[in-house]
């Protein structure tokens, strides 16, 4: 053998699980999700319709070298920063942004690649973890395949939700490392690791992932300090303070790298619809608790959706019965951390969720209480791979837990027939619910050969387990469902043809004629009138959009100038809140789809007059109502905190009765971030600004600083004198200098400390976390 042969050789059995893993996992992921490279179906849901504009737009602004705090395009304006949804600080989104830019805009393909990768990195994560735990690679396969495959991920394939879900693995594994060695460097790693699910873009998701990390943190601390305190006394305090300063240097760093994305977060929960919202909304749509039990093993008899497969269920029960107390006690964890998670995806049909609901922090916030099931499957996936490890790892001896896992084979195989037979599965049924009995008995056989046979022959057993739960999950839960969508239309271009200015001069009110958010993937200004479920919508926003459903006059006083209003694009049926044609009064036809408001408000006008009203429902009456019969626009609206601002002196200069009509301005510039304008007021009054008010926005008229204002319900305004202004907003939000600062220098923080580690890694590429496991491995490797 040549020298580079050797060389070759050795890093291949060094390194090649590093080239032959993500091709494993993408080939699963590629099958899995097959139906997508035909071009004209992918993800839909809230691919499309969220996901999709916001990585158009965070590539737009950054390959024009702009880091984007504000979104001009859509719902007329929103806090992009403060939006955790929008993902600004993943660097997963930075890639797939750059990669957009540089291809000319992020298309179809980009968002649908995007969703696939981060089942390719499930796969991976776990992988990872199961082989850090000094388990074989067949069971690292068995886990990561379990986790890619099961229902709960097929169910929620086009969802954010799981985004920071596939880094929970990482976090257990940059735990257990910190737990074995702690170092304020290890502490560091596991900061990354929880900021990249922190900042990955789903709330919810995080939320989960956050549980399933303490959960897994306070195991591995306990377990930790317990074998400290077998060990010498006078190892038993330094160990003790070295974890905890390694705890205090995760826990400070995380809070470092978190606060950009967590603060203006809760701020702009509190100005949005999330805010009036009750303990009832955490616990709907939960599962059915008999549907759930039986859906573990039959998804036809039970709820097909926390269906993992027959077999990892038997291997699930076989780490229990035959190791659970090795690799410390990992086995009895996640069975118990599993059931955990299962127990809140009933919702209130157990009293764990609803306690926690009224008593535990963050419990209340998020709705959907079946999507527990989401770390339920992470976990019980993992436990799977314990399992498998347990098959391989048996001793010759047929001891107890041998006979035990044989039982438990035969058990769920009796379970699933009696299942069968009791639900009457008949007509149509009754095929599907014959082969969940053969995939039972394939799956009792595999186990029991791999109890009986030698360790080399289980391994092989255990490998062929990974293949029947690939198959066999997707075979019962098809991974297509009702979201897979068809590609968007293409002639969203063909509409906007012809309206002109809507990029920075007025508005488009779209009734889904285009697909949703069109705005920001577009570069256009618009408002929408359907309900989107953006969990963070301003309530302001929404308010507008319900009441234009019964006057669509007052979209003339948001600066819109054309209405798109038909049939819905994807599915053909009118979904328009502006029920009927629109008032041809106000709306000029322009052809089937597309409409042009008659009198819209322009971009910039001065008021020398103003109404108070202090509900929000009079304010967008009295707005509905201008112009007056004259058609010409005289007053504004304010509220009585703007009113108090003003003083009692401009406030009776607004209140005369017959005020000089409005005046336009002109725009000097319209950017992201800010906007330059110039007018020439006639006398003293309020300069309205047709863009979405809030916090953080400021404004200087002549390069003098002024209070900003709320005018026209949800819309900024400036106080000037008489003669020609140049008013500039910019959006600087309070505080965010120091958030930045904070947040880039912990990441700075972050790659000094994972650098070093790098070179740490010799020849393996993974390694056990413990020093009790780190033995056991080299039992195993000494065992052949």
């Amino acid at each position: 053998m040549t020298v580079r042969t050797a060389r070759l050789a050795r890093l291949g059995r060094d390194h090649g699980e590093l080239l032959w893993a993500p091709f494993l996992y993408a080939a699963v992921v590629a099958v899995l999700y097959r139906q997508v490279w035909s071009g004209d179906v992918g993800f839909g849901w809230d691919t499309i319709e969220t996901y999709w504009a916001d990585l158009a737009y965070l590539s737009d602004q950054l390959f024009h070298g702009e880091w984007p705090l504000w979104n001009p395009y859509g719902r007329g304006g929103y806090p992009f920063h403060a939006d955790p949804q929008a993902g600004l600080y993943y660097p997963v989104n930075w890639l797939f942004a750059v990669a957009g830019g540089v291809m000319g805009g992020v298309g179809w393909w980009t968002i649908q690649i995007k969703m696939l990768a981060h089942h390719v990195l499930a796969g991976l994560m776990m992988h990872a973890y199961i082989r850090s735990r000094g388990l074989p690679r067949t069971a690292a396969v068995v886990a990561s395949v379990a986790w890619v495959c099961s229902a709960p991920m097929m169910v929620h394939k086009a969802s954010g939700v799981l985004w920071p879900m596939v880094w929970i693995p990482l976090i257990w594994l940059c735990c257990d490392r910190m737990v074995a060695r702690p170092s304020w460097r290890r502490g560091c790693a596991l900061a990354f690791a929880l900021y990249l699910a922190g900042s990955a873009g789903s709330p919810p998701g995080l939320f989960y992932t956050l549980i399933a990390a303490a959960l897994y943190g306070g195991y591995r601390v306990i377990a930790r300090l317990l074998h400290v305190a077998r060990g010498p006394s006078d190892r038993r305090w330094p160990e003790a303070r070295k974890l905890a300063l390694a705890l205090a240097v995760a826990t400070v760093v995380t809070l470092a790298l978190m606060a950009i994305i967590v603060v203006p977060g809760l701020i702009l929960k509190d100005h949005s619809v999330r805010s009036h919202l009750g303990p009832r909304w955490a616990l709907s749509v939960p599962l059915a608790v008999k549907g759930g039990l039986i859906g573990l093993v039959q998804p036809f008899a039970g709820d097909s959706q926390v269906y993992c497969g027959i077999t990892v269920a038997m291997l699930v029960l076989c780490a229990v019965v035959m190791r659970p107390l090795r690799d410390g006690g990992a086995a009895i964890f996640f069975f118990l951390a599993a059931a955990f998670f299962l127990l809140l995806a009933f919702g209130d049909s157990t009293p764990l969720l609803p306690w926690l609901v009224e008593h535990g922090p963050g419990f209340r916030l998020f709705r959907i209480a079946n999507r527990y099931k989401l770390p339920f499957a992470a976990i019980y996936s993992a436990a799977a791979g314990f399992g498998a490890a347990a098959l391989i790892d048996q001793g010759h001896r047929l001891g107890k837990k041998r006979l035990a896992a044989v039982a438990v084979a035969m058990v769920i195989l009796g379970l699933v027939a009696i299942i069968v037979w009791r639900a009457d599965i008949a007509g149509p049924k009754t095929l599907p619910g014959a082969q969940s009995i053969i995939v039972a008995v394939i799956a009792a056989a595999l186990v029991i050969g791999a109890v009986l046979r030698r360790p080399r022959a289980s391994a092989i057993l255990v490998a062929a387990m990974a293949l029947v739960i690939a198959w066999e999950v997707p075979h019962f839960r098809s991974p297509r469902g009702p979201i897979m969508e068809r590609h968007p239309p293409d002639d969203e271009a063909e509409i906007l043809a012809g309206l002109d200015g809507i990029s920075d001069r007025w508005r488009v009110y779209d009734e889904f004629v285009l697909e949703q958010r069109a705005g920001p993937r577009l570069g256009i200004r618009e408002l929408r009138g359907y309900p989107s479920g953006d969990p963070l919508d301003l309530a302001t926003y929404k308010h507008v959009r319900d009441t234009v459903r019964k006057h669509p006059d007052l979209l003339a006083e948001l600066n819109v100038r054309y209405l798109l209003h038909g049939r819905h694009h994807r599915n053909g049926v009118r979904k328009n809140t502006i029920k009927g044609m629109p008032p041809a009064a106000a709306f000029r036809r322009i052809d089937g789809r597309r409409y042009e408001v008659r009198d819209p408000a322009p971009l910039i006008a001065w008021y020398g007059g103003a109404v108070i009203e202090k509900r929000w429902q009079d304010q967008l009456a009295t707005m509905a109502s201008f112009p007056g019969a004259d058609h010409i626009r005289r007053k504004a609206v304010i509220d009585p905190a703007t009113a108090a601002t003003l003083g009692s002196e401009r406030l009776a200069i607004l209140g005369r009765s017959s005020p000089p009509p409005s005046v336009a301005g002109t725009l000097a510039s319209y950017g992201a971030d800010g906007v330059a304008l110039d007018i020439d007021a006639p006398g003293p009054g309020l300069v309205v600004l047709n863009e979405v008010m809030y916090p953080g926005w400021r404004v200087t008229v002549d390069g003098d600083q002024r209070p900003p204002l709320s005018a026209n319900y949800l819309l900024r305004a400036v106080w000037v004198g008489p003669g020609h202004h140049h008013i500039t907003w910019t959006f600087a939000p309070q505080h965010y200098r120091w958030w930045l600062a904070l947040w880039l220098a912990a990441l700075v923080l972050c790659a000094a400390a994972l650098l070093p580690l790098r070179r740490r890694a010799k020849s393996a590429a993974v390694a056990p976390a413990d020093s009790d496991e780190i033995a056991e491995h080299a039992q195993r490797v000494d065992a052949g």
